[in-house]
């Protein structure tokens, strides 16, 4: 999502849920990695997919080959009184990893006020836009790292 190219779609656009598996099946030219029960986010899928987007990029700005790069999900609880960013309740973590360098280590926030673009501009516009509430770069290794994005996980469908 570039801002200089922005189109305003909204009058035409009615958001569709998200299926964690339908996605990992959609991506299925990448590596993968999911629990064995998903969860899925509750977001507008439009912003949704623009911000994986844009963290494919900044996997493959890091030297990688889009096959060689991981999309993976995870199920993350944050319980009532834990002290961090994260607000209580059950959320999705969605990450894409790869090799090379993924320093500076980086943190972003809803709602924690101006600061350096997160990661690049195009990425700091596409998390904005969307419903994610906490994201992070990570080097994990000398070789390999890895950028997440967190979002709320959607109701479980009534049985």
């Amino acid at each position: 999502m570039s801002p200089k190219h922005q189109t305003d779609v909204t009058p035409y656009h009615r958001s569709m849920p998200v299926s964690v598996e339908a996605m990992l099946r959609a991506h299925s030219y990448m590596r993968t990695g999911r629990p064995s029960d998903t969860w899925d986010p509750d977001v507008d899928d439009q912003t949704f997919f623009a911000l994986l987007g844009e963290m494919i990029v900044v996997g493959m700005h890091r030297g990688n080959d889009l096959g060689e790069l991981t999309l993976s999900v995870t199920n993350v609880t944050v319980m009532p009184g834990a002290d961090g960013p994260i607000p209580a309740g059950d959320h999705v973590a969605i990450t894409i990893s790869g090799r090379g360098d993924w320093t500076p280590e980086q943190t972003w926030s809803r709602g924690a006020g101006p600061s350096e673009p997160f990661v690049t501009p195009d990425l700091e516009v596409a998390i904005v836009a969307s419903d994610a509430i906490y994201g992070y770069t990570r080097q994990a290794s000398p070789e390999t790292g890895g950028i997440t994005a967190m979002f709320p996980a959607a109701a479980p469908p009534d049985d």
